[in-house]
């Protein structure tokens, strides 16, 4: 038997940051969003490299270790993604919307479906059942 759910009206803390503030703290940049993001999928192009080189080389701790840091790098994805779906990286939002999609292949993430949830996630976030995300932990879609 399926209970009747009504979402719960929060009254939320807001942090007193002027208007101007956080539009100062909000800034996006192209040129700040490529270095970045360019950086970071160097540094997972990097450390794939390395462990790959690595298996048959070198003794088998130090190809353990070099896939763990990898693994710690490519865990970071959905950071970004999360970040691109809120258009918060680049200024120009076909590039938000680009790497999104870039970002959701390499982490094997629906982009729509993370967006369908995420949208319920901030508005009831740690307030289950109506926080979507709940059960994914910290910053699971």
């Amino acid at each position: 038997m399926e209970v009747d759910h009504q979402p719960v009206k929060l009254d939320w803390y807001r942090s007193p940051v002027s208007r101007e503030q956080l539009r100062i703290l909000n800034q996006r940049s192209d040129f700040r969003g490529f270095v970045q993001t360019a950086g970071y999928l160097g540094l997972l192009a990097f450390t794939g490299f390395l462990a790959y080189l690595s298996a048959g080389r070198l003794p088998w701790p130090a190809v353990a270790l070099l896939f763990f840091f990898h693994g710690m790098c490519w865990a970071f994805l959905i950071n970004g993604f999360h970040e691109f779906v809120h258009n918060s990286v680049f200024e120009t939002k076909s590039l938000n919307w680009f790497f999104a999609r870039v970002f959701a292949f390499l982490g094997w993430h629906n982009p729509y479906e993370f967006w369908a949830s995420h949208t319920e996630h901030h508005k009831y976030t740690l307030h289950p059942p109506d926080d979507l995300e709940q059960n994914y932990g910290c910053c699971m879609p």
